[in-house]
């Protein structure tokens, strides 16, 4: 009624009991009281630290938790930024063009359990996923590119070595290495020399195994002469 509703009224602290109560929740600290005393009312100052701990709040679940988060801050902030409740919840997608290959799937695999661990989100994951995935991509685009360039200068440096006997050098050392053990002529050829290079590519190790399959074989080098 309407005694009732002039007595709230009455009771509330504006103006100078404002003031008081100012004074005392701020207990000696000037700083406090000088920010109690942007707000005209205690209702307004209320409201507005009410408002604070939201944006507190809400900023909690913005900032990646560290060792010292406790459970709860790290459940909101996963669900704030939808990182799966376990590894499993994780699901690769890849913008087009970019494919996860069988032998790619382990690394990936332990990323997305490190990726769980640090609470990060799938989708910066999956860009994670797709930019080092383009980036070995272009690595094996550009090793490809430089044996391509060393096979076709290894093969001109050879013909200026060997001129008119390059045909019969190489065939001495196919046949040379076909005589090794199954598997031992692929390694050797597919090995790769300290600088990067195709052992196949090196014009010096082809012109030692060469002497060396003369060396073994020196009546090859006279072809169909008894």
């Amino acid at each position: 009624d309407s005694t009732t509703t002039g007595t709230a009224d009455a009771d509330k602290p504006t103006g100078s009991d404002w003031a008081s109560v100012r004074e005392k929740a701020a207990g000696g600290d000037t700083k406090v009281l000088n920010r109690l005393a942007r707000y005209g009312t205690i209702e307004e100052a209320l409201k507005a630290g009410a408002e604070a701990q939201n944006r507190l709040n809400a900023t909690k679940s913005l900032v990646r938790p560290d060792d010292k988060a406790t459970p709860e801050e790290i459940k909101a902030y996963r669900d704030a930024n939808g990182v799966p409740e376990s590894v499993d919840g994780y699901k690769i997608e890849l913008p087009d063009g970019v494919v996860l290959g069988d032998q790619d799937k382990p690394a990936a695999d332990a990323f997305l359990k490190v990726a769980h661990d640090n609470h990060i989100p799938p989708k910066v994951a999956n860009a994670i996923i797709a930019q080092q995935l383009q980036l070995q991509q272009e690595a094996y685009e550009a090793q490809a590119q430089a044996d391509e360039t060393a096979r076709v200068e290894g093969t001109q440096e050879l013909k200026q070595a060997w001129g008119q006997e390059s045909a019969a050098n190489v065939n001495l050392v196919n046949t040379m290495l076909d005589e090794a053990l199954p598997g031992v002529k692929d390694n050797l050829l597919g090995a790769r020399l300290a600088d990067g290079t195709l052992l196949a590519n090196s014009p010096d190790v082809l012109k030692f195994l060469a002497s060396t399959a003369r060396a073994l074989n020196p009546l090859a080098t006279f072809g169909s002469v008894p």
